[in-house]
């Protein structure tokens, strides 16, 4: 009986555990806003950093995701040619070049709103996403 309890408490915590988890980009930035302890006007300022970010970069994605369409089809030809394929891998590039500066300028505008404290903990928390991202 004891183990029966026992097992039924491991199993429920586990559950909670599981559900308490971040599930979705919104839930993750809440996660780090409650973890840096933003103030209701960083908070604000950091939503709109990210609606800023993500209009500018959704038409550089848009843009990224018709260039792998053309470059699939550039080489699934029957005789690729290698020009038309090298010019699409160019120019995926860049854009992929681009999006990652849209990120890094968040990054740096969000930064620019912490204090101190704040930017040590944020600089550990990437440091540690850094490195789970590293061992999966």
């Amino acid at each position: 009986m004891k183990r029966w309890v026992l097992m039924v408490i491991v199993v429920m915590l586990t559950a909670a555990v599981a559900v308490a988890q971040p599930r979705g980009p919104r839930d993750s930035e809440k996660a780090v806003a409650d973890y840096l302890q933003l103030t209701p006007d960083q908070a604000t300022a950091w939503q709109q950093i990210q609606k800023d970010t993500a209009a500018a970069v959704q038409p550089l994605r848009d843009n990224a995701r018709s260039l792998r369409e053309q470059l699939r089809t550039a080489l699934d030809a029957a005789s690729p040619d290698a020009a038309a394929v090298g010019a699409l891998s160019i120019q995926l590039a860049s854009v992929r070049k681009q999006i990652r500066a849209a990120h890094e300028e968040a990054k740096a505008k969000r930064m620019a709103v912490l204090t101190a404290d704040q930017k040590t903990k944020f600089e550990a928390f990437e440091a540690a996403r850094g490195h789970r991202r590293e061992r999966n």
